[in-house]
């Protein structure tokens, strides 16, 4: 309709453009999409998409893998004083870390940082993904230092990692998992700090990964025992 429009010399606004734009990437069709935005941009000076059409696109780009495309949209978002949305730039983070793109996390972050305003955007978004990258490169260590700062620093909140087991359990990368592993189990039974090797066994339980979890909890209750003994040999309970 819209091409038989154009060949009769119909003028078509800005908002027609943009909201098959946005129909079109919500269905997938990136490249017709961009056809469609050439003509809006030959059609109608100075035509830009709308901050909904722009995030989609950096969507789109992320679910064919393309990150830098998406990346760069993220920018000319930007200059333009748009503010993409949060579903667009976790998608983009999290392709960055599938591929293993550290800097590019970065950049993001520096990005999303110098828009002065609050996305509600949990950093462990970055966090996350960061860890997700040095693993992708071979670099478990790396990633391990990375979340251990997180727990282990003052004033940690104790935020979620649940996600990198989901992707290890679920790529079946058993090197990294069995790393992460021990460093939640050491932080449960050294630091008090629960929340790692709590987010691995409801991971693991949610797989039905039932023998796994099992095993991992009597382990982590084994360890924490052997610390009680430890300061109170006589077993008397404290309340």
């Amino acid at each position: 309709m819209l091409k038989d429009a154009e060949k009769k010399g119909a003028e078509i606004g800005p908002t027609a453009f943009d909201h098959l734009i946005r129909t079109l990437l919500s269905q997938g069709f990136i490249e017709d999409a961009m056809v469609v935005k050439k003509m809006a941009e030959a059609q109608v000076p100075g035509f830009k998409l709308s901050d909904i059409a722009s995030s989609l696109l950096i969507v789109s780009h992320c679910k064919k893998g393309q990150a830098k495309e998406g990346l760069e949209r993220m920018k000319a978002m930007i200059q333009l004083d748009q503010i993409p949305f949060n579903l667009a730039i976790t998608r983009l983070v999290q392709t960055l870390g599938s591929q293993g793109d550290v800097a590019g996390i970065q950049e993001v972050q520096s990005l999303v940082n110098s828009l002065g305003t609050n996305l509600n955007l949990s950093s462990m978004v970055f966090v996350n993904n960061t860890a997700l990258a040095h693993i992708k490169n071979g670099d478990v260590d790396a990633a391990v230092e990375l979340l251990d700062g997180i727990y282990t620093a003052p004033n940690s909140t104790n935020p979620s990692m649940a996600f990198i087991f989901r992707k290890l359990l679920e790529s079946g990368n058993d090197q990294a998992l069995d790393k992460l592993s021990a460093m939640a189990e050491r932080l449960a039974n050294h630091f008090a700090c629960y929340r790692p090797a709590s987010d691995l066994f409801l991971q693991l339980l949610d797989l039905d990964k039932v023998e796994d979890a099992k095993f991992m909890l009597a382990v982590s209750i084994s360890e924490r025992a052997k610390i009680n003994m430890k300061f109170n040999p006589s077993g008397v309970k404290y309340s």
